[in-house]
């Protein structure tokens, strides 16, 4: 299974243009099984008009969609609409939660969407959550995992969790941040680290220097990882502000472990 994450700027290109085409191809060209959106702004208010470009996304690649609001709004200069996560499927979604995270007063809501696939062949659903943590502060992103992994505790099968995480990984492990660390202590795996090709940056698109998105699994299944990689071409450079990053897993091996 090919999995993508990509935070895709409130449908914004880098230059300027909300270009549906444009990020399915993105999508399409990545082969990608199931894609964790982040920042996506679903429905668009325009002029007084309701547009759905998660839907005309969803129908362009071929998938399922699914989308949890973090209940925020923002806006643009002739457009407004909630603001979240969505997730895009070539396999059924079961059923999908979305929950809030906890915050600081004065900082932004963040959720993460959980979702439960339906993989042909396979009795038990596979889960995967998207999620986009706080910006500007360690101490509440590493809050709001804590929150997002209470969510996660009773997964007992494979399940990915993915998106924007706003912190950094420094080349060298001499200081790993918080919530990262709390993530490894809770038996998860930065997919990237295991088996990642290159350095991994995925912002800013035009000239990468951060990693800052990222796909965990559980350190049960991580051995079934085959390969990640961060998508920098001309396309991923002008679609978003961030690069995707793509990864496949051998989600067969998962079930007959």
């Amino acid at each position: 299974m090919r999995i993508l994450t990509y935070n895709i700027h409130h449908w914004d290109g880098r230059d300027g243009r909300a270009d549906i085409e444009r990020l399915a191809a993105v999508i399409s060209q990545s082969g990608a099984d199931l894609v964790s959106l982040n920042e996506v702004v679903h429905p668009v208010r325009r002029r007084g008009h309701l547009e759905f470009p998660l839907v005309d996304l969803a129908q362009a690649v071929g998938m399922n969609w699914s989308f949890g609001s973090s209940t925020r709004h923002i806006e643009g200069t002739d457009w407004r609409g909630p603001v979240g996560n969505a997730i895009l499927s070539r396999h059924p979604i079961r059923d999908f939660n979305n929950h809030l995270l906890p915050r600081l007063p004065g900082t932004q809501q963040r959720s993460v969407l959980l979702a439960h696939i339906a993989v042909k062949g396979y009795q038990h659903a596979f889960t995967f959550g998207v999620t986009h943590l706080d910006h500007a502060l360690e101490a509440v992103r590493l809050w709001q995992i804590r929150g997002l992994l209470r969510e996660a505790r009773d997964f007992s099968y494979p399940h990915l969790i993915a998106g924007d995480f706003n912190t950094h990984t420094p080349r060298r492990e001499r200081w790993v941040p918080a919530t990262l660390t709390h993530l490894r202590e809770a038996g998860y795996v930065d997919v990237f680290a295991q088996v990642g090709r290159g350095i991994g940056a995925t912002f800013p698109a035009r000239r990468p220097i951060f990693r800052i998105d990222y796909v965990f699994v559980p350190t049960l299944w991580a051995n079934r990882l085959v390969y990640a990689e961060v998508l920098d071409n001309y396309l991923t450079r002008v679609a978003s502000d961030h690069l995707p990053l793509l990864l496949e897993w051998d989600l067969h091996s998962c079930y007959v472990h």
